[in-house]
């Protein structure tokens, strides 16, 4: 399998989905024991409407993916021209 990331304690994952409306592209497989904690697209929508610290920490922890990920295409393009 191909592995895109991995997952970091406290870490919300999955939530792309939520806004995107569509189901998830990826596959977590834990690596050691963890809990995980399953919270309701419902639920979820409104813990980001009602706590803005919460709302904040996903908003850039999306961001910082975003960038790593055009980081990432703009190496890719660069080694395809220079082939």
């Amino acid at each position: 399998a191909l592995v895109v990331g991995d997952v970091v304690k406290d870490e919300i994952f999955g939530a792309m989905a939520v806004f995107t409306r569509e189901q998830r592209s990826a596959t977590v497989i834990a690596s050691e024991p963890c809990t995980v904690m399953a919270i309701p697209k419902e639920q979820f929508l409104g813990l980001m409407q009602s706590n803005t610290r919460i709302a904040h920490s996903l908003i850039e922890g999306m961001a910082k993916r975003i960038n790593l990920l055009n980081k990432e295409i703009t190496q890719l393009r660069q080694k395809a021209q220079d082939s």
